[in-house]
């Protein structure tokens, strides 16, 4: 009983830790605008990453900015958000269902496709090598 209180204490003070830094980081970044104004190179980057459309704003809050593509086929987004002095950026692809649906497309006949990856890199990163980096591993990870 001892020890369930103990792990209790101990995950009490890690969430209660967690939430006062996620707070202060919103204050850090409400002062500097939000991620959208911080990263706005990186975000700005992803504007030529389809080359067909730019990407639609899906989120732009203090610390979520999500920007999305949606095709006749698949739907992809990246997200951005700032944890513990890192910028987390994460990559989802999955397929268009509506729009295959429309087209006629059984989409039980069709393998999986739901991609989703997660990177992080230091927040003083130089924002077009993030922004490098990240297309690499998206083009990689389309790939597979």
């Amino acid at each position: 009983m001892e020890i369930v209180i103990g792990l209790l204490v101990v995950i009490l003070f890690l969430v209660y830790n967690f939430t006062k830094d996620m707070k202060e980081k919103n204050v850090e970044l409400n002062q500097t605008g939000g991620i959208s104004k911080k990263y706005s190179e990186l975000i700005a980057s992803f504007d030529n990453f389809d080359n067909t459309q730019p990407p639609k704003v899906l989120v732009n809050d203090t610390n979520f900015y999500q920007m999305g593509w949606a095709g006749p086929t698949t739907l992809a987004s990246v997200s951005i958000f700032e944890v513990l002095g890192n910028v987390n950026i994460e990559f989802e692809l999955q397929y268009n269902k509506q729009g295959l649906e429309r087209m006629g497309v059984d989409i039980s006949s069709l393998k999986p496709l739901h991609k989703k990856e997660k990177w992080s890199y230091n927040s003083n990163s130089d924002q077009f090598d993030i922004f490098m980096s990240v297309a690499k591993k998206i083009e990689n990870l389309c790939n597979l």
